[in-house]
Protein backbone atom coordinates (compact mmCIF):
# COMPACT_ATOMS: atom_id res chain seq x y z
CA UNK A 1 0.00 0.00 0.00
CA UNK A 2 1.57 3.13 -0.94
CA UNK A 3 2.21 5.61 1.56
CA UNK A 4 1.12 9.32 1.35
CA UNK A 5 2.65 12.19 3.14
CA UNK A 6 1.01 13.60 5.66
CA UNK A 7 1.97 17.32 5.93
CA UNK A 8 2.20 19.71 3.28
CA UNK A 9 5.70 20.00 3.05
CA UNK A 10 5.97 16.49 2.70
CA UNK A 11 3.45 16.34 0.19
CA UNK A 12 4.95 18.98 -1.86
CA UNK A 13 8.30 17.57 -1.95
CA UNK A 14 6.95 14.49 -3.09
CA UNK A 15 4.84 15.82 -5.96
CA UNK A 16 8.10 17.91 -6.95
CA UNK A 17 9.95 14.50 -7.19
CA UNK A 18 7.72 12.57 -9.17
CA UNK A 19 7.59 15.52 -11.14
CA UNK A 20 11.81 15.10 -11.46
CA UNK A 21 11.20 11.66 -12.01
CA UNK A 22 8.78 11.31 -14.85
CA UNK A 23 9.78 9.58 -17.64
CA UNK A 24 7.29 12.42 -19.52
CA UNK A 25 7.83 16.38 -19.96
CA UNK A 26 5.98 18.21 -17.52
CA UNK A 27 5.49 21.63 -19.25
CA UNK A 28 3.85 24.49 -16.83
CA UNK A 29 2.57 27.57 -19.41
CA UNK A 30 0.77 30.65 -17.86
CA UNK A 31 -1.96 32.73 -18.28
CA UNK A 32 0.75 34.58 -20.97
CA UNK A 33 1.80 31.63 -22.69
CA UNK A 34 5.18 31.52 -21.35
CA UNK A 35 7.09 28.49 -19.74
CA UNK A 36 6.99 28.35 -15.81
CA UNK A 37 8.00 24.85 -15.04
CA UNK A 38 10.34 22.51 -16.99
CA UNK A 39 10.94 19.14 -15.79
CA UNK A 40 14.55 17.07 -16.79
CA UNK A 41 12.53 14.92 -19.24
CA UNK A 42 11.44 18.21 -20.85
CA UNK A 43 14.83 19.07 -21.16
CA UNK A 44 15.81 15.36 -22.66
CA UNK A 45 13.28 15.48 -25.20
CA UNK A 46 12.72 19.23 -26.47
CA UNK A 47 16.88 19.64 -25.96
CA UNK A 48 16.56 23.47 -23.60
CA UNK A 49 18.16 23.79 -20.37
CA UNK A 50 15.13 24.82 -17.87
CA UNK A 51 17.13 27.74 -17.11
CA UNK A 52 17.66 28.68 -21.28
CA UNK A 53 13.61 28.37 -21.58
CA UNK A 54 11.77 29.00 -18.43
CA UNK A 55 10.45 32.45 -18.82
CA UNK A 56 10.28 32.41 -22.53
CA UNK A 57 6.88 32.18 -24.96
CA UNK A 58 6.42 28.51 -25.59
CA UNK A 59 4.85 28.40 -28.77
CA UNK A 60 8.07 30.51 -30.34
CA UNK A 61 10.40 27.85 -29.19
CA UNK A 62 8.31 24.59 -29.73
CA UNK A 63 5.89 24.91 -32.11
CA UNK A 64 6.75 24.44 -35.75
CA UNK A 65 6.49 27.56 -37.71
CA UNK A 66 3.39 25.97 -40.08
CA UNK A 67 1.22 25.49 -37.06
CA UNK A 68 2.29 28.58 -34.93
CA UNK A 69 -0.64 30.53 -35.35
CA UNK A 70 -3.02 27.88 -35.03
CA UNK A 71 -1.28 27.28 -31.36
CA UNK A 72 -1.87 31.17 -30.32
CA UNK A 73 -5.40 30.65 -31.51
CA UNK A 74 -5.95 28.43 -29.50
CA UNK A 75 -4.37 29.25 -26.57
CA UNK A 76 -5.92 32.91 -26.91
CA UNK A 77 -9.78 31.03 -26.66
CA UNK A 78 -7.95 29.21 -23.20
CA UNK A 79 -6.76 32.09 -22.03
CA UNK A 80 -10.11 33.31 -22.30
CA UNK A 81 -12.45 30.44 -21.43
CA UNK A 82 -9.84 27.97 -19.59
CA UNK A 83 -11.69 25.51 -22.34
CA UNK A 84 -10.38 24.28 -25.65
CA UNK A 85 -10.71 21.11 -27.85
CA UNK A 86 -6.68 20.26 -26.78
CA UNK A 87 -8.50 19.82 -23.01
CA UNK A 88 -10.81 16.54 -24.81
CA UNK A 89 -7.84 13.65 -24.77
CA UNK A 90 -4.57 12.84 -26.01
CA UNK A 91 -3.45 14.55 -29.46
CA UNK A 92 -0.54 13.72 -31.56
CA UNK A 93 1.17 16.68 -32.86
CA UNK A 94 4.69 17.61 -34.32
CA UNK A 95 7.37 20.16 -31.94
CA UNK A 96 10.28 21.63 -32.70
CA UNK A 97 13.52 20.48 -31.16
CA UNK A 98 16.49 22.99 -29.47
CA UNK A 99 17.90 22.57 -32.60
CA UNK A 100 15.13 22.79 -35.24
CA UNK A 101 14.32 19.51 -35.91
CA UNK A 102 10.87 17.83 -36.05
CA UNK A 103 9.88 15.12 -34.04
CA UNK A 104 6.40 13.62 -33.58
CA UNK A 105 4.93 13.80 -30.02
CA UNK A 106 1.99 13.20 -27.61
CA UNK A 107 0.56 15.46 -25.63
CA UNK A 108 -2.10 15.35 -22.97
CA UNK A 109 -3.50 18.84 -21.38
CA UNK A 110 -4.50 19.64 -18.03
CA UNK A 111 -6.01 23.01 -16.99
CA UNK A 112 -5.92 24.48 -13.54
CA UNK A 113 -6.12 27.90 -12.05
CA UNK A 114 -3.29 29.36 -9.99
CA UNK A 115 -4.02 32.70 -7.89
CA UNK A 116 -6.82 33.39 -10.03
CA UNK A 117 -5.57 33.14 -13.72
CA UNK A 118 -5.91 29.84 -16.01
CA UNK A 119 -2.78 27.86 -16.54
CA UNK A 120 -1.84 24.90 -18.53
CA UNK A 121 0.13 21.56 -17.56
CA UNK A 122 1.47 19.90 -20.87
CA UNK A 123 2.60 16.14 -20.39
CA UNK A 124 4.32 15.05 -23.80
CA UNK A 125 6.01 11.39 -25.19
CA UNK A 126 7.94 11.37 -27.53
CA UNK A 127 6.77 8.97 -30.26
CA UNK A 128 9.35 8.99 -32.83
CA UNK A 129 10.27 5.37 -32.52
CA UNK A 130 6.50 4.11 -32.00
CA UNK A 131 6.00 6.01 -35.30
CA UNK A 132 9.69 4.89 -37.04
CA UNK A 133 7.94 1.37 -36.33
CA UNK A 134 4.29 2.25 -37.63
CA UNK A 135 5.83 3.24 -40.37
CA UNK A 136 7.87 0.09 -41.01
CA UNK A 137 5.15 -2.05 -40.45
CA UNK A 138 2.62 0.21 -42.58
CA UNK A 139 5.20 -0.28 -45.43
CA UNK A 140 5.99 -4.01 -45.23
CA UNK A 141 2.24 -4.19 -44.87
CA UNK A 142 1.70 -2.13 -48.26
CA UNK A 143 4.53 -3.98 -49.82
CA UNK A 144 2.93 -7.65 -48.79
CA UNK A 145 -0.53 -6.75 -50.26
CA UNK A 146 1.10 -5.57 -53.33
CA UNK A 147 3.12 -9.00 -53.38
CA UNK A 148 -0.21 -10.62 -53.27
CA UNK A 149 -1.45 -8.60 -55.38
CA UNK A 150 0.72 -9.16 -58.55
CA UNK A 151 0.92 -12.76 -57.76
CA UNK A 152 -2.62 -13.22 -58.69
CA UNK A 153 -1.96 -11.06 -61.56
CA UNK A 154 0.61 -14.12 -62.68
CA UNK A 155 -1.74 -17.05 -62.36
CA UNK A 156 -4.32 -14.63 -63.98
CA UNK A 157 -2.58 -13.35 -67.26
CA UNK A 158 -2.05 -15.25 -70.53
CA UNK A 159 -0.12 -12.53 -72.16
CA UNK A 160 2.94 -10.68 -71.43
CA UNK A 161 1.35 -6.93 -72.08
CA UNK A 162 -1.56 -7.95 -70.31
CA UNK A 163 0.72 -8.97 -66.92
CA UNK A 164 2.85 -6.59 -67.46
CA UNK A 165 -0.23 -3.87 -67.23
CA UNK A 166 -2.10 -5.59 -64.49
CA UNK A 167 1.51 -5.58 -62.49
CA UNK A 168 1.73 -1.73 -62.26
CA UNK A 169 -1.74 -1.51 -61.93
CA UNK A 170 -1.28 -3.54 -58.66
CA UNK A 171 1.59 -1.83 -57.25
CA UNK A 172 0.15 1.59 -57.65
CA UNK A 173 -3.53 0.82 -56.99
CA UNK A 174 -3.10 -2.12 -54.38
CA UNK A 175 0.36 -0.95 -52.63
CA UNK A 176 -0.33 2.56 -53.42
CA UNK A 177 3.07 3.95 -54.38
CA UNK A 178 3.06 6.75 -56.59
CA UNK A 179 4.53 5.18 -59.67
CA UNK A 180 4.98 2.03 -60.99
CA UNK A 181 6.85 1.52 -64.39
CA UNK A 182 8.21 -1.51 -66.11
CA UNK A 183 10.44 -1.52 -69.33
CA UNK A 184 11.67 -4.38 -71.11
CA UNK A 185 13.90 -2.74 -73.62
CA UNK A 186 14.65 -3.78 -77.17
CA UNK A 187 14.95 -7.59 -75.69
CA UNK A 188 11.93 -8.00 -74.53
CA UNK A 189 10.32 -6.31 -77.53
CA UNK A 190 10.17 -2.94 -76.33
CA UNK A 191 7.10 -3.74 -74.01
CA UNK A 192 6.28 -0.61 -71.52
CA UNK A 193 3.94 -0.50 -69.13
CA UNK A 194 3.20 2.34 -66.16
CA UNK A 195 0.90 3.23 -63.91
CA UNK A 196 0.88 6.65 -61.47
CA UNK A 197 2.26 9.55 -61.72
CA UNK A 198 4.21 11.03 -64.86
CA UNK A 199 8.05 9.33 -65.28
CA UNK A 200 8.64 13.34 -66.02
CA UNK A 201 8.31 13.61 -61.66
CA UNK A 202 11.09 10.55 -61.12
CA UNK A 203 13.89 12.10 -64.18
CA UNK A 204 14.34 9.54 -66.74
CA UNK A 205 17.48 10.83 -67.06
CA UNK A 206 18.46 10.11 -63.35
CA UNK A 207 17.16 6.19 -63.84
CA UNK A 208 18.95 5.81 -67.48
CA UNK A 209 22.15 4.33 -65.87
CA UNK A 210 20.26 2.37 -62.72
CA UNK A 211 18.48 1.00 -65.16
CA UNK A 212 20.97 -0.11 -67.47
CA UNK A 213 22.89 -1.45 -64.57
CA UNK A 214 19.41 -3.82 -63.07
CA UNK A 215 19.52 -4.94 -66.71
CA UNK A 216 22.66 -5.92 -66.79
CA UNK A 217 21.95 -8.36 -64.18
CA UNK A 218 23.26 -6.38 -61.04
CA UNK A 219 21.59 -5.84 -57.73
CA UNK A 220 18.88 -3.51 -56.83
CA UNK A 221 19.76 0.36 -57.43
CA UNK A 222 18.15 3.36 -55.54
CA UNK A 223 18.55 6.53 -56.92
CA UNK A 224 16.82 9.77 -55.99
CA UNK A 225 13.94 11.49 -57.75
CA UNK A 226 14.02 15.10 -59.28
CA UNK A 227 11.71 15.89 -56.16
CA UNK A 228 13.71 13.88 -53.87
CA UNK A 229 11.60 10.53 -53.29
CA UNK A 230 13.22 7.62 -53.16
CA UNK A 231 13.29 5.50 -56.75
CA UNK A 232 14.07 1.62 -56.53
CA UNK A 233 14.81 0.16 -59.73
CA UNK A 234 14.76 -3.82 -59.69
CA UNK A 235 15.82 -6.13 -61.99
CA UNK A 236 12.95 -8.29 -63.34
CA UNK A 237 14.04 -12.23 -62.71
CA UNK A 238 17.97 -11.45 -62.31
CA UNK A 239 19.76 -14.26 -61.00
CA UNK A 240 23.40 -13.15 -61.83
CA UNK A 241 23.25 -15.98 -64.20
CA UNK A 242 22.03 -13.69 -67.63
CA UNK A 243 21.04 -10.43 -68.19
CA UNK A 244 17.24 -9.58 -66.93
CA UNK A 245 14.42 -9.10 -69.37
CA UNK A 246 13.84 -6.15 -68.16
CA UNK A 247 13.55 -3.59 -65.28
CA UNK A 248 10.49 -2.37 -62.82
CA UNK A 249 10.83 0.97 -61.21
CA UNK A 250 8.37 2.06 -58.17
CA UNK A 251 8.42 5.34 -56.74
CA UNK A 252 8.78 5.79 -53.37
CA UNK A 253 6.72 8.28 -51.06
CA UNK A 254 9.88 9.44 -48.94
CA UNK A 255 13.62 9.70 -49.60
CA UNK A 256 13.99 5.97 -48.21
CA UNK A 257 12.59 2.68 -48.46
CA UNK A 258 13.78 0.19 -45.40
CA UNK A 259 14.95 -3.37 -45.89
CA UNK A 260 12.40 -5.10 -45.43
CA UNK A 261 10.06 -2.97 -47.91
CA UNK A 262 13.17 -3.37 -50.81
CA UNK A 263 13.62 -6.63 -49.96
CA UNK A 264 9.79 -7.95 -50.84
CA UNK A 265 10.03 -5.99 -53.92
CA UNK A 266 13.12 -7.33 -54.98
CA UNK A 267 11.67 -10.55 -54.83
CA UNK A 268 8.04 -9.25 -56.70
CA UNK A 269 10.26 -8.24 -59.57
CA UNK A 270 11.83 -10.79 -59.44
CA UNK A 271 8.50 -13.14 -59.74
CA UNK A 272 7.21 -11.07 -62.62
CA UNK A 273 10.63 -11.62 -64.47
CA UNK A 274 10.27 -15.43 -64.25
CA UNK A 275 6.13 -14.82 -65.43
CA UNK A 276 7.43 -13.08 -68.25
CA UNK A 277 9.85 -16.00 -68.72
CA UNK A 278 7.18 -18.49 -68.72
CA UNK A 279 4.74 -16.50 -70.86
CA UNK A 280 7.63 -16.30 -73.48
CA UNK A 281 8.61 -20.13 -73.35
CA UNK A 282 4.95 -21.10 -73.44
CA UNK A 283 4.26 -18.62 -76.39
CA UNK A 284 7.24 -20.17 -78.39
CA UNK A 285 5.86 -23.84 -77.26
CA UNK A 286 2.36 -22.77 -78.83
CA UNK A 287 4.15 -21.04 -82.45
CA UNK A 288 5.95 -24.62 -82.62
CA UNK A 289 2.65 -27.03 -82.01
CA UNK A 290 0.92 -24.68 -84.54
CA UNK A 291 3.93 -25.02 -87.32
CA UNK A 292 3.50 -29.09 -86.42
CA UNK A 293 -0.16 -28.87 -86.46
CA UNK A 294 0.08 -26.55 -89.95
CA UNK A 295 2.21 -28.90 -91.62
CA UNK A 296 0.57 -32.26 -90.66
CA UNK A 297 -2.97 -30.44 -91.77
CA UNK A 298 -1.39 -29.82 -95.71
CA UNK A 299 0.99 -32.80 -96.28
CA UNK A 300 -0.25 -33.42 -99.75
CA UNK A 301 0.84 -29.91 -100.52
CA UNK A 302 3.81 -30.02 -98.83
CA UNK A 303 6.85 -29.73 -101.46
CA UNK A 304 9.05 -32.15 -99.35
CA UNK A 305 8.67 -35.30 -98.30
CA UNK A 306 6.32 -35.88 -95.00
CA UNK A 307 6.08 -38.94 -93.50
CA UNK A 308 4.14 -40.59 -90.22
CA UNK A 309 6.02 -42.50 -88.32
CA UNK A 310 4.43 -44.74 -84.83
CA UNK A 311 6.06 -45.39 -81.97
CA UNK A 312 6.40 -48.67 -82.99
CA UNK A 313 8.60 -47.80 -85.62
CA UNK A 314 5.77 -48.46 -88.72
CA UNK A 315 5.87 -45.89 -91.49
CA UNK A 316 2.12 -45.04 -90.95
CA UNK A 317 1.65 -42.04 -94.02
CA UNK A 318 3.73 -40.56 -96.44
CA UNK A 319 2.99 -37.86 -99.20
CA UNK A 320 3.16 -37.79 -102.56
CA UNK A 321 6.78 -36.16 -102.76
CA UNK A 322 8.43 -38.62 -99.91
CA UNK A 323 8.09 -41.37 -102.21
CA UNK A 324 11.92 -41.16 -103.42
CA UNK A 325 12.83 -41.00 -100.14
CA UNK A 326 10.92 -43.73 -99.43
CA UNK A 327 12.74 -46.06 -102.20
CA UNK A 328 16.06 -44.62 -100.94
CA UNK A 329 15.54 -46.19 -97.73
CA UNK A 330 14.26 -49.26 -98.77
CA UNK A 331 11.09 -49.27 -97.17
CA UNK A 332 7.14 -47.99 -97.79
CA UNK A 333 3.84 -46.92 -95.86
CA UNK A 334 3.08 -50.47 -93.57
CA UNK A 335 6.52 -51.55 -93.35
CA UNK A 336 9.35 -50.63 -90.77
CA UNK A 337 10.95 -47.64 -90.94
CA UNK A 338 14.59 -48.00 -91.38
CA UNK A 339 16.48 -48.97 -87.94
CA UNK A 340 18.35 -46.08 -87.49
CA UNK A 341 14.92 -43.63 -88.72
CA UNK A 342 13.22 -45.58 -86.20
CA UNK A 343 15.71 -45.23 -83.20
CA UNK A 344 16.07 -41.33 -84.11
CA UNK A 345 11.74 -40.96 -83.98
CA UNK A 346 11.61 -43.18 -80.83
CA UNK A 347 14.02 -40.09 -78.86
CA UNK A 348 12.48 -37.42 -80.54
CA UNK A 349 9.20 -38.99 -78.71
CA UNK A 350 10.46 -39.46 -75.49
CA UNK A 351 12.20 -36.35 -75.64
CA UNK A 352 9.40 -34.53 -76.80
CA UNK A 353 11.39 -32.19 -79.18
CA UNK A 354 11.78 -31.64 -82.11
CA UNK A 355 15.37 -32.87 -83.84
CA UNK A 356 16.90 -32.10 -86.82
CA UNK A 357 19.60 -34.89 -88.78
CA UNK A 358 21.65 -35.08 -91.96
CA UNK A 359 21.16 -38.74 -93.34
CA UNK A 360 22.87 -40.05 -96.52
CA UNK A 361 20.89 -42.27 -98.53
CA UNK A 362 21.36 -43.93 -101.50
CA UNK A 363 24.33 -41.04 -102.83
CA UNK A 364 21.94 -38.13 -101.82
CA UNK A 365 22.64 -35.88 -98.85
CA UNK A 366 18.78 -35.36 -96.86
CA UNK A 367 17.83 -32.78 -93.53
CA UNK A 368 15.81 -34.91 -91.91
CA UNK A 369 13.26 -33.68 -88.83
CA UNK A 370 11.54 -35.31 -86.40
CA UNK A 371 8.67 -33.50 -84.96
CA UNK A 372 7.22 -35.85 -82.14
CA UNK A 373 3.44 -35.83 -81.55
CA UNK A 374 3.41 -37.36 -77.91
CA UNK A 375 -0.18 -37.18 -77.16
CA UNK A 376 -1.05 -38.99 -80.45
CA UNK A 377 1.98 -41.42 -79.85
CA UNK A 378 3.46 -40.68 -83.31
CA UNK A 379 6.53 -38.61 -84.90
CA UNK A 380 6.11 -36.15 -88.13
CA UNK A 381 9.09 -36.50 -90.26
CA UNK A 382 10.02 -34.46 -92.89
CA UNK A 383 13.20 -34.95 -95.24
CA UNK A 384 14.41 -32.40 -97.87
CA UNK A 385 16.71 -32.96 -100.38
CA UNK A 386 20.02 -31.00 -99.67
CA UNK A 387 22.65 -32.29 -101.59
CA UNK A 388 22.67 -29.22 -104.70
CA UNK A 389 22.59 -27.28 -101.52
CA UNK A 390 26.02 -29.09 -99.69
CA UNK A 391 27.57 -29.20 -103.39
CA UNK A 392 27.05 -25.07 -104.05
CA UNK A 393 28.30 -24.79 -100.32
CA UNK A 394 31.13 -26.57 -101.14
CA UNK A 395 32.04 -25.04 -104.69
CA UNK A 396 31.77 -21.34 -102.96
CA UNK A 397 34.31 -22.93 -100.26
CA UNK A 398 36.60 -23.41 -102.86
CA UNK A 399 36.42 -20.20 -104.81
CA UNK A 400 36.44 -18.47 -101.42
CA UNK A 401 39.85 -20.20 -100.85
CA UNK A 402 41.17 -19.60 -104.90
CA UNK A 403 40.43 -16.13 -104.38
CA UNK A 404 42.19 -15.46 -100.92
CA UNK A 405 45.18 -17.79 -101.97
CA UNK A 406 45.16 -15.05 -105.16
CA UNK A 407 44.88 -12.32 -102.95
CA UNK A 408 48.00 -13.34 -100.42
CA UNK A 409 49.85 -13.78 -103.54
CA UNK A 410 48.65 -9.96 -104.76
CA UNK A 411 49.74 -8.89 -101.16
CA UNK A 412 53.07 -10.65 -101.54
CA UNK A 413 54.10 -8.77 -104.83
CA UNK A 414 53.10 -5.63 -103.61
CA UNK A 415 55.59 -5.56 -100.39
CA UNK A 416 58.18 -7.38 -102.62
CA UNK A 417 57.51 -4.29 -104.98
CA UNK A 418 57.95 -1.92 -102.12
CA UNK A 419 60.97 -3.51 -100.61
CA UNK A 420 62.97 -3.68 -103.78
CA UNK A 421 63.05 0.50 -103.44
CA UNK A 422 64.41 0.49 -100.20
CA UNK A 423 67.27 -2.05 -100.33
CA UNK A 424 68.82 -1.37 -97.15
CA UNK A 425 65.56 -2.79 -95.60
CA UNK A 426 64.94 -5.79 -98.03
CA UNK A 427 62.41 -8.36 -96.41
CA UNK A 428 61.67 -6.13 -93.03
CA UNK A 429 57.88 -6.68 -93.72
CA UNK A 430 58.41 -10.56 -93.87
CA UNK A 431 60.75 -10.72 -91.15
CA UNK A 432 57.69 -8.67 -89.47
CA UNK A 433 55.30 -10.94 -90.23
CA UNK A 434 56.88 -13.76 -89.15
CA UNK A 435 57.43 -12.21 -85.62
CA UNK A 436 54.12 -11.22 -85.39
CA UNK A 437 53.12 -14.66 -86.77
CA UNK A 438 54.67 -16.52 -83.47
CA UNK A 439 53.67 -13.48 -81.41
CA UNK A 440 49.69 -14.38 -82.38
CA UNK A 441 49.95 -17.36 -81.71
CA UNK A 442 52.00 -17.65 -79.00
CA UNK A 443 48.94 -15.36 -77.86
CA UNK A 444 46.25 -18.13 -78.59
CA UNK A 445 44.71 -16.48 -81.51
CA UNK A 446 42.41 -18.43 -83.70
CA UNK A 447 44.42 -19.71 -87.18
CA UNK A 448 42.31 -17.23 -89.10
CA UNK A 449 43.04 -14.12 -87.17
CA UNK A 450 46.42 -15.00 -87.42
CA UNK A 451 46.55 -15.07 -91.33
CA UNK A 452 44.63 -11.68 -90.76
CA UNK A 453 48.45 -10.58 -88.52
CA UNK A 454 50.61 -12.04 -91.13
CA UNK A 455 48.96 -10.46 -94.26
CA UNK A 456 48.89 -7.06 -92.30
CA UNK A 457 52.51 -7.10 -91.64
CA UNK A 458 53.50 -8.17 -94.97
CA UNK A 459 52.22 -4.54 -96.20
CA UNK A 460 52.27 -2.21 -93.20
CA UNK A 461 55.08 -0.41 -95.11
CA UNK A 462 52.84 -0.07 -98.41
CA UNK A 463 52.56 3.55 -97.75
CA UNK A 464 56.23 3.93 -98.40
CA UNK A 465 55.62 3.88 -102.18
CA UNK A 466 54.96 7.10 -102.36
CA UNK A 467 58.26 8.20 -100.30
CA UNK A 468 61.00 9.22 -103.11
CA UNK A 469 63.39 6.05 -103.13
CA UNK A 470 66.52 8.62 -102.44
CA UNK A 471 64.68 9.24 -99.02
CA UNK A 472 64.27 5.85 -98.26
CA UNK A 473 68.10 4.87 -98.51
CA UNK A 474 69.89 7.47 -97.84
CA UNK A 475 72.35 6.46 -95.06
CA UNK A 476 72.72 9.81 -92.95
CA UNK A 477 70.17 12.43 -91.23
CA UNK A 478 66.95 13.64 -92.97
CA UNK A 479 65.79 16.83 -92.77
CA UNK A 480 62.60 17.94 -90.56
CA UNK A 481 60.82 17.84 -94.04
CA UNK A 482 61.83 14.51 -95.40
CA UNK A 483 60.71 12.72 -92.25
CA UNK A 484 57.54 13.59 -91.73
CA UNK A 485 57.07 12.56 -95.47
CA UNK A 486 58.39 9.25 -94.26
CA UNK A 487 55.99 9.28 -90.88
CA UNK A 488 52.96 9.61 -93.83
CA UNK A 489 53.16 6.59 -94.90
CA UNK A 490 51.11 5.36 -92.52
CA UNK A 491 47.97 7.04 -93.29
CA UNK A 492 49.14 6.78 -97.14
CA UNK A 493 49.24 2.97 -96.20
CA UNK A 494 45.78 3.09 -94.92
CA UNK A 495 44.53 5.10 -97.73
CA UNK A 496 45.63 2.57 -100.13
CA UNK A 497 44.33 -0.46 -98.71
CA UNK A 498 41.42 1.13 -97.36
CA UNK A 499 38.96 0.72 -100.02
CA UNK A 500 39.82 -3.30 -100.15
CA UNK A 501 37.18 -5.66 -98.43
CA UNK A 502 39.55 -7.62 -96.42
CA UNK A 503 38.09 -10.26 -93.64
CA UNK A 504 40.87 -8.56 -91.23
CA UNK A 505 41.48 -5.17 -90.08
CA UNK A 506 44.44 -4.87 -92.41
CA UNK A 507 43.80 -1.28 -92.97
CA UNK A 508 43.55 -0.30 -89.45
CA UNK A 509 47.07 -2.40 -88.91
CA UNK A 510 48.84 0.04 -91.54
CA UNK A 511 47.78 3.62 -90.36
CA UNK A 512 47.91 1.85 -86.08
CA UNK A 513 51.06 0.48 -86.49
CA UNK A 514 53.40 3.98 -85.35
CA UNK A 515 50.38 4.31 -82.59
CA UNK A 516 51.37 4.01 -78.79
CA UNK A 517 49.39 3.33 -75.73
CA UNK A 518 49.97 6.16 -73.80
CA UNK A 519 48.84 8.31 -77.02
CA UNK A 520 52.38 9.49 -78.07
CA UNK A 521 52.15 7.44 -81.60
CA UNK A 522 51.05 8.78 -84.74
CA UNK A 523 49.11 9.85 -86.90
CA UNK A 524 46.37 10.05 -84.57
CA UNK A 525 47.70 10.22 -81.28
CA UNK A 526 45.21 7.22 -80.34
CA UNK A 527 45.65 5.33 -76.69
CA UNK A 528 45.04 1.74 -75.49
CA UNK A 529 42.20 -0.14 -76.66
CA UNK A 530 41.36 2.15 -79.22
CA UNK A 531 44.24 0.32 -81.39
CA UNK A 532 43.22 -2.69 -82.39
CA UNK A 533 44.61 -5.77 -80.98
CA UNK A 534 46.27 -6.76 -84.66
CA UNK A 535 47.86 -3.26 -84.34
CA UNK A 536 49.53 -3.74 -81.27
CA UNK A 537 51.34 -6.88 -82.17
CA UNK A 538 52.67 -5.32 -85.67
CA UNK A 539 54.09 -2.48 -83.33
CA UNK A 540 56.30 -4.58 -81.02
CA UNK A 541 57.54 -7.08 -84.15
CA UNK A 542 57.70 -3.75 -86.11
CA UNK A 543 60.31 -2.50 -83.28
CA UNK A 544 62.39 -5.71 -82.89
CA UNK A 545 62.93 -6.21 -85.96
CA UNK A 546 64.03 -2.74 -87.26
CA UNK A 547 66.84 -2.77 -84.18
CA UNK A 548 67.50 -6.15 -84.09
CA UNK A 549 68.67 -5.16 -88.25
CA UNK A 550 70.99 -3.14 -90.30
CA UNK A 551 69.99 -0.03 -90.95
CA UNK A 552 72.36 1.95 -93.32
CA UNK A 553 72.47 4.55 -90.26
CA UNK A 554 73.61 2.48 -87.90
CA UNK A 555 74.63 -1.49 -87.38
CA UNK A 556 72.47 -4.31 -86.04
CA UNK A 557 72.08 -4.04 -82.26
CA UNK A 558 70.86 -7.69 -82.11
CA UNK A 559 67.84 -9.17 -80.54
CA UNK A 560 68.99 -9.03 -77.06
CA UNK A 561 68.73 -4.85 -77.63
CA UNK A 562 65.32 -4.80 -79.20
CA UNK A 563 64.13 -7.25 -76.18
CA UNK A 564 65.35 -4.75 -73.30
CA UNK A 565 63.66 -2.14 -75.51
CA UNK A 566 60.00 -2.93 -76.03
CA UNK A 567 60.51 -4.52 -72.48
CA UNK A 568 61.33 -1.27 -71.16
CA UNK A 569 58.21 0.57 -72.95
CA UNK A 570 56.11 -2.43 -71.67
CA UNK A 571 52.80 -0.81 -70.60
CA UNK A 572 53.62 2.52 -71.96
CA UNK A 573 53.71 2.24 -75.60
CA UNK A 574 53.54 -1.38 -75.90
CA UNK A 575 50.85 -3.64 -75.04
CA UNK A 576 52.33 -6.18 -71.62
CA UNK A 577 50.43 -9.30 -73.10
CA UNK A 578 51.98 -8.60 -76.30
CA UNK A 579 55.64 -7.80 -75.18
CA UNK A 580 55.63 -10.68 -72.69
CA UNK A 581 54.51 -13.04 -75.77
CA UNK A 582 57.06 -11.85 -78.01
CA UNK A 583 60.11 -12.31 -74.78
CA UNK A 584 58.68 -16.09 -74.58
CA UNK A 585 59.12 -16.57 -78.31
CA UNK A 586 62.54 -15.60 -78.42
CA UNK A 587 64.10 -16.74 -74.80
CA UNK A 588 61.70 -19.88 -74.19
CA UNK A 589 60.74 -21.05 -78.04
CA UNK A 590 64.16 -20.74 -79.49
CA UNK A 591 62.86 -18.35 -82.26
CA UNK A 592 64.97 -17.33 -84.68
CA UNK A 593 64.83 -14.76 -87.33
CA UNK A 594 66.26 -15.62 -90.87
CA UNK A 595 69.16 -14.04 -92.26
CA UNK A 596 68.76 -10.49 -93.46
Amino acid sequence: MMRTASRPGEREQALRMMIEASPEAIVLMGEEGRVESWNPAAERIFGYPAAEIVGKDLHAMLAPPRHEAAFRAAHEAFRAHGEGAAFDGALELSAKRRDGSEFPIELALARLQIDGRWCAVGFVRDISRRRERELALARTDRALRTLSACNACLVRERSEGELLLQVVRAIHETGGYPLAFVDCGPAGGGLRAAAGRGLARSGEAALRNAMQGAVAGAAVQVCRSNAGEAVAVLPLGADGREPAPGVLVVLGEGPAFDEPELRLLAELAEQVGYGIANLRAREQQAALDERVRVLARLPEEDPGAVMRVAAAGTVLYANPAAQAFLRACGCEVGAPAPAGCHAMAQEALAAGAVRVEELALAGCLYQVTFAPVPDAGYVNVYARDVTAQRDAERELERSRRRLMDSLVQTIDTVARAVEKRDPYTAGHQHRVAQIAVAIAREMGLPPARVEGVRLGAMVHDIGKIYVPAEILSRPGKLLPAEYELIRSHAQVGYDIMAGIDFPWPVAEMIVQHHERLDGSGYPAGLKGDEIVLEARILAVADVVEAMAAFRPYRPALGIDAALQEVESRRGQWFDAQVVDACVRIFRERNFRLPAQ
